[in-house]
């Protein structure tokens, strides 16, 4: 049985492939999805700024939790900087 439209077999498969890298792409993101602020519910965000701030995943989350997603004032609070 033939393909209705002349060459839609390869298009199929070039979409899925491609989609399939994005996917895979995704699932590998190592860094934050945005520089400017730190999201504690992210597995991939979590592992890059407790490496970049030198702490632990609570560490990191009870920062955030005290003085929100600005990776500055996260960075200072965990450092015992005065924030604010």
């Amino acid at each position: 049985m033939g393909s209705i439209v002349p060459g839609a077999e390869f298009v199929v498969r070039f979409l899925d492939e491609t989609l399939r890298k994005e996917a895979m792409a995704g699932l590998t993101k190592r860094g934050p999805y945005a520089d400017n602020r730190v999201n504690p519910h992210e597995k991939n965000e979590i592992r890059y700024w407790c490496q970049k701030f030198t702490c632990t995943d609570i560490q990191l989350k009870n920062a955030v939790r005290a003085v929100g997603t600005s990776p500055e004032a996260v960075r200072d609070f965990l450092k015992g900087k005065k924030v604010g």
